[in-house]
């Protein structure tokens, strides 16, 4: 498989990488993953975007703020995670040199939620939130495919669901050992 990337014949400004990632835009998270500059912008995305996701939460609850820097923590973990379990369980033709690609395409994933800047704090916004949260959905399924050149969007689907999967058993099995010790311990 060649991993060269063609030169970007177009170069879309960050608001319009923002816009077009929102949309679910295939071409710009091709572009977003072809320059490498676009991880500075991803991060920016993720930060702008877990201030947005926590921005009515932290008007009743101020520790809500602690979840803006775990974002910006896990945002590579949770891509590393992603691209380990697609290399060694569920997409084989996954390389090393595509997980820039995906870190950077996985940030822009985090764009929709700063739709949340406008949601209202009254009103019927458990809906509309709910909405931000299958959009985000979706645009982590269109990175993964995007990031790790996956092809059909059921692969990546399959790729998203299995990674969810192994990250929630492995985490299963680490609070299994974790009780147990703990009771050993303590017994």
């Amino acid at each position: 498989m060649e991993l060269a990337s063609p030169a970007l014949s177009t170069q879309h400004s960050f608001l319009e990488r923002i816009i077009g990632a929102m949309l679910l835009r295939s071409d710009i998270y091709d572009e977003i993953k072809r320059d490498p500059n676009a991880t500075f912008q991803a991060a920016i995305v993720v930060l702008l975007g877990s201030i947005a996701g926590i921005f009515q939460q932290s008007m009743d609850n101020p520790i809500w703020v602690a979840f803006i820097p775990l974002n910006l923590i896990f945002w590579p973990l949770m891509a590393a995670k992603d691209v380990i379990c697609a290399k060694y369980f569920l997409a084989r033709r996954t390389t090393w040199e595509m997980a820039d690609w995906y870190l950077r395409t996985s940030g822009f994933v985090f764009a929709p939620n700063l739709l949340m800047f406008v949601i209202p704090a009254e009103g019927p916004v458990s809906l509309l939130r709910l909405l931000v949260f299958f959009w985000n959905g979706a645009a982590g399924v269109i990175a993964l495919r995007q990031g790790l050149q996956l092809g059909p969007t059921g692969r990546a689907l399959w790729v998203w669901f299995g990674s969810a999967f192994i990250a929630g058993a492995a985490t299963a099995i680490w609070l299994f050992v974790a009780v147990v010790t703990l009771a050993i311990i303590v017994a």
